[in-house]
């Protein structure tokens, strides 16, 4: 029983490890924009061409009549 449950704590802390490593880059950007670094950047979408599916307009536009209706009752 102690020898599972050690096996336990050891895999849970491998897991913990695990998520602590993959995270580091967005912990990066959070200490970055809680600090104010990220100001001195901007990015600019000016020059970008975004199409949108015929489809995916008439899902949202809908979802927005939807939330609409529910707002003025």
């Amino acid at each position: 029983m102690l020898i599972s449950s050690h096996i336990q704590v050891r895999d849970l802390w491998n897991i913990v490890e695990g998520f602590l490593a993959s995270s580091s880059d967005h912990q990066e950007v959070v200490g970055s924009i809680l600090s104010g670094v990220v100001h001195k950047y901007v990015l600019s979408a000016a020059d970008l061409d975004v199409i949108i599916p015929e489809m995916l307009l008439r899902e949202c536009e809908r979802e927005l009549l939807k939330v609409m209706i529910q707002i003025n009752s």
